[in-house]
């Protein structure tokens, strides 16, 4: 879902004419029965969390901005009463991209540099480790995004591979 603002957002260092999201309150996998997820997805720069990072009271002060910032402005657009309904919030950044994912300048780091987002949809992305036998990458190791959908795909064609290769029919449920 995207939202179109009236007026421009200024939003960690980025102006932004709209929000985009993903909803996920169907599935019991990214919340508990009755509840949800909204994750919106914003464009910034390394850079500029990079400085930040460096002194963590400026950077969690940031971060908690950003996430005011987002939650009055999907409060005021479509979503009345989202604030009271809230139970968690996180902000991750291209810093946390780069702790826990092990990315450099808040991207992945792959194994196989020429990564074609095209190809990942066409299933033509080779998600082996050369000397390794039986072993996939699959997730954002594979397809060098953050996208749920892609990272999701990844893994169903890998399991499509595996099937193939071992003679068994393949079937999503």
């Amino acid at each position: 879902m995207v939202i179109l603002l009236d007026s421009p957002l200024e939003i960690a260092n980025h102006r932004a004419s709209g929000l985009e999201m993903q909803m996920c309150g169907f599935d019991t996998m990214m919340a508990p029965e009755g509840k949800g997820v909204i994750k919106v997805e914003l464009v910034s720069s390394y850079s500029y969390w990079k400085k930040l990072y460096a002194d963590r009271k400026m950077y969690d002060e940031e971060k908690q901005k950003v996430a005011e910032k987002v939650i009055e402005t999907l409060e005021s657009t479509y979503f009345t009463g989202l604030k009271s309904q809230m139970e968690a919030i996180d902000v991750p950044t291209l810093m946390t991209w780069e702790r826990y994912v092990g990315g450099t300048n808040g991207f992945m780091s792959m194994p196989n540099k020429k990564f074609n987002p095209v190809d990942m949809l066409r299933g033509k992305l080779d998600s082996t480790v050369p000397g390794l036998s039986d072993f996939y990458l699959v997730r954002s190791w594979a397809t060098s995004v953050g996208a749920i959908f892609a990272n999701a795909l990844s893994g169903k064609k890998i399991i499509r591979a595996i099937c193939a290769k071992d003679g068994h029919a393949f079937t999503a449920g």
